[in-house]
Order: structure tokens, then sequence, then C-alpha cells
């Protein structure tokens, strides 16, 4: 069950890079696990789901039931037992593995459009989750002068974003520093 785990989360979280696929991946790791499938063909069905995305058809070897189409996401919690679902949760993930997690869902909240990455509110907030990390590390390890340097600079870089957004947008102004002084 561990390499089934480590297979899992390496190729959901390691080596892909696009969302879709992640969560295309994810289904098909996942549904692997629930069919106690080997760790092997959870893999070919991660290729798989990479050669479909990529060149619109699949391999004639490998297995059909891995198939989905590109914006398709199965529901995977149905199929799943309460045990593997406890295993592949969020809570048994290593730290950058949660870092990246919480980056993603601050674009997510703060985006204007769906392909927005940049604009002063995301920034902010990507901003504040790194300086809440930093903020830890440095609780943890108070020697550590080259992290303290970088929660410096980030503070600093936060700050002039958070003044050119209330000169902009005061009223999004506002509305960030509620939501963000709350967590």
């Amino acid at each position: 069950m561990n390499r089934l785990v480590s297979a899992a989360r390496s190729s959901c979280f390691r080596s892909l890079c696009s969302a879709s696929t992640v969560t295309e991946a994810s289904a098909n790791v996942l549904r692997a696990a629930a069919e106690g499938r080997a760790a092997a063909t959870a893999q070919a069905a991660v290729q798989q789901t990479r050669v479909h995305e990529t060149f619109g058809s699949t391999d004639s070897d490998a297995p059909t039931d891995f198939v989905f189409v590109k914006g398709e996401v199965p529901d995977i919690n149905a199929e799943l037992s309460e045990s593997v679902r406890r295993v592949l949760s969020l809570d048994n993930a290593l730290q950058p593995e949660r870092n990246r997690h919480d980056l993603q869902q601050a674009v997510k909240d703060w985006q204007r459009h769906d392909r927005d990455t940049g604009s002063a509110e995301v920034q902010v907030a990507v901003l504040t989750k790194r300086v809440l990390y930093l903020t830890e590390h440095m609780k943890k390890n108070r020697k550590d002068f080259h992290t303290l340097r970088s929660l410096h600079r980030l503070v600093s870089k936060r700050s002039r974003m958070l003044r050119y957004l209330e000169r902009r947008d005061r009223a999004k102004h506002r509305e960030m520093m509620k939501t963000l002084l709350k967590k």
C-alpha cells in the first residue's frame, strides 16, 4: 500500500504541471488504488492520460478504462473507500505539497479571471501565504538568518503591493485586508 501511495503522490504532485492533468492523473491513480491495482498499473494510467492529452489518442496496449476526455473529471469520492481517502488526503501530504496547494487555492480565491496569476490581488495573497510559511519556519529556526532576510524582503514587497492596491482600488484593498487578516 505504501508503494501505491508514494506512486500516487509522486505522479500527482511532482511530475505533472498543469491543473487539468493533475486532476486527470489523480483520478487515474485513485481509481487504480480503489480497484486494488499495482503501482505500475497506476503509473501506466498516468502515462496514458499524458499521451491522450498531448496527442489526442491513446496507446492500443494501455488499459482503456483510464481514458478521460480533457476537462472531464469523474467523481472519484464515490468509488474510494474511507481508508484510501484518508491515506491520500492532504493531511498526510508533505509540507511542500501543502504549501503548493495553499498557494494554488489563494490564486483561485483572488484571481479576476480564470487565467489571472499576476494581478495585484493574487500577488498579495501569494506573498501573504509565503510570509506565513516563513514566519512558522522562523519560530522553529531562530538562527536561520538567510530565511530571515528573505522574510523581510517578502514583507517589504507585500507592503509595496498593498500600497499600490490602496492607491488603485480602495474597496479591493479593504476587502483583502479584512480577509487576509482573519487567516
